[in-house]
Formats: C-alpha cells, sequence, structure tokens
C-alpha cells in the first residue's frame, strides 16, 4: 500500500475520533449552560435591562388577557367579599332570630297570661252582670208580685142540720200589682176564755177551699164555714179566735204563704150563740167583724223553691 493511502485512512480514522469527541463535549456543554451563564451572571458586575420589542397585536392581546386576568381577580375578590359579608349577615341574622325567638317566647307566654287573665275577668264581669240581671229581676218581681192577705173576718154562728157552725165572710186583698192566679184558704175555729191569752193559730185544715184569679189592688169577698166547739160552761166570758193560713200562687207561678189570725170576745150559750157580750151588744147571729190578735204570724212567705 502506498504512502498516500495510510495517510488518507489515518485521516479518516482521526476524523471519525474527532467527531465522537466533539460530541461528547457538546452534550457537557449543554448540560452545563444553564449553570454557567447563571454563575456568568452572577459573576457580573452589573445587570443591563433587556427591552423585548413586540408587535402592537402581541401587545394588546397581552394587555388584554393582563386585563382579563385582572379584572376576574377583582371580581373573585369581590364574589369573596360578598360572600363573607353574606356569611357573616346569616351569622348576625341566626343570633338575631334566636333572640327574637326568645323574645316572642316570652311574649308568647305574656300574651297567653294576659288571655287567660282577661277571660277570667270576663267571667267573673259576666257572673256579676248575670247576678246583678237576677237582682234586678228578683227586685222588678218583689215590687210588680202578688201580695195576698186576709183584710178582714166576719163572722156568725149558724145551725146546720142541728150542728153549730161558724160563718165565715173573708175580704181578701192582693196589695200587690200584677195578679195572683190561684188562691187557698185553710182555717180552722177555737174557743177560748176571754182571760186567756192567744199564743198559738188554732188547729186548721191541711187542704183548703180555693178560688182562682185575684187581681192586683183589688179586694175579694169569699165565704167559708168551720165548725164551732162547744163549751160546757155558759157563765164564762169567751173568746171565738180563727185562724189560718191562705196559700196562693203568683203571676210567675211563685208559691206564697201568708198567715191570719182574728178573734172576738163574746158571751155564749150551750148552743154556742149568745145575745150579750162584755162591752155590748153581740149577736153572733148577725155577721160581727172580727179584730186582730198580736199573734206573731208569716206573711208573704215564699214556700217553692224557684229563683
Amino acid at each position: 500500500m502506498s504512502f498516500r493511502t495510510w495517510m488518507y485512512v489515518f485521516a479518516v480514522i482521526g476524523l471519525t475520533l474527532s467527531g465522537s469527541v466533539q460530541a461528547q463535549q457538546q452534550n457537557g456543554t449543554a448540560d452545563q449552560a444553564p449553570a454557567n451563564e447563571q454563575d456568568a451572571t452572577d459573576q457580573l458586575p452589573f445587570t443591563l435591562p433587556v427591552v423585548i420589542i413586540e408587535s402592537d397585536e402581541a401587545s394588546e392581546a397581552r394587555q388584554s388577557g393582563e386585563t382579563e386576568r385582572t379584572q376576574r381577580e377583582k371580581d373573585d375578590l369581590v364574589a369573596q367579599q360578598g360572600m363573607n359579608a353574606a356569611t357573616q349577615a346569616m351569622n348576625n341574622a341566626t343570633q338575631s332570630m334566636k333572640w327574637a325567638s326568645w323574645v316572642s317566647t316570652g311574649l308568647v307566654g305574656l300574651g297567653t297570661a294576659l288571655l287567660i287573665w282577661t277571660l277570667c275577668l270576663t267571667r267573673s264581669a259576666t257572673s256579676a252582670a248575670k247576678g246583678a240581671v237576677a237582682v234586678t229581676e228578683n227586685i222588678g218581681k218583689a215590687q210588680s208580685r202578688a201580695y195576698v192577705h186576709v183584710k178582714s173576718i166576719h163572722m156568725k154562728a149558724i145551725d146546720v142540720e142541728g150542728e153549730k157552725k161558724s160563718s165565715c165572710t173573708f175580704y181578701i186583698e192582693n196589695s200587690g200589682v200584677t195578679p195572683c192566679k190561684r188562691f187557698e184558704i185553710c182555717g180552722g175555729v177555737d174557743i177560748k176564755l176571754s182571760n186567756e191569752k192567744i199564743d198559738a193559730l188554732p188547729k186548721f185544715e191541711a187542704k183548703g177551699v180555693g178560688w182562682s184569679a185575684l187581681k192586683g189592688t183589688e179586694v175579694l169577698k169569699v165565704a167559708r164555714d168551720f165548725d164551732m166547739p162547744e163549751i160546757s160552761d155558759t157563765t164564762e166570758s169567751y173568746c171565738v179566735h180563727i185562724g189560718g193560713v191562705i196559700k196562693y200562687t203568683t203571676f210567675f207561678d211563685e208559691e206564697f204563704e201568708t198567715e191570719f189570725s182574728f178573734s172576738r170576745r163574746v158571751n155564749l150559750d150551750r148552743a154556742g150563740v149568745q145575745v150579750m157580750g162584755p162591752n155590748g151588744a153581740c149577736n153572733l147571729t148577725a155577721n160581727s167583724e172580727m179584730s186582730r190578735t198580736t199573734l206573731e204570724i208569716r206573711v208573704y212567705e215564699k214556700t217553692n223553691p224557684k229563683d
């Protein structure tokens, strides 16, 4: 092989080795370039301002993006602040509602108590009004109802089929305003010594004789006959005592009783008739007016439980 040929061979080998070494050096240089550049920058005594020159379209796009980003950040901040304010307001409202609920509960309790108190007062007022109405009604009834009593009695002795009886004429008076619906006379006759005290009504019948309708301020004359007791001694002065009770029903369906007690001093024979009395003529064969006794009796006394 010639010398030129060997020179070519060695040149190719040298170029190959040189290319391999240069490739390795480039890879290492690429890895160390940032660090070296940083070291070189740190080692510089001052920095140089860098002005990037860009086109108007890029500048407008960049400014528009920055503006939108800034606006989004502002909007996000405003939204966050609004949410924070809303949350705080909700918290405050919750606290206020808690106190308001307690106050409302207290007011409801107070209102309930006042309502109960008002109902009690209303009930009391209603009861008082009913009581006043009842009192007024009772007063009205008392002022206008019938007041029935025996005003006077005239009596004479008669012979009925061999039996001596006292024939009495009663003058019944209603001194009230309204009429009475019905009245009934229950009576009896007793004979006592003239000096004997009258301290009780004579024994009288439980069921008497009745009449209907006695209007207010009217005096009605009615007749009743009673058995006349017999006596054994005609030398004494006697007292004929007639008494009993008059029962009547008012216009308001109320039932009342008024007792009566009348007497007359006379001299009697065995037949129960005498013409002379201690104070002069007293002929019991004619009507003789009886006098009221001093006996304490019941008058206008209510007997039924109505009202």
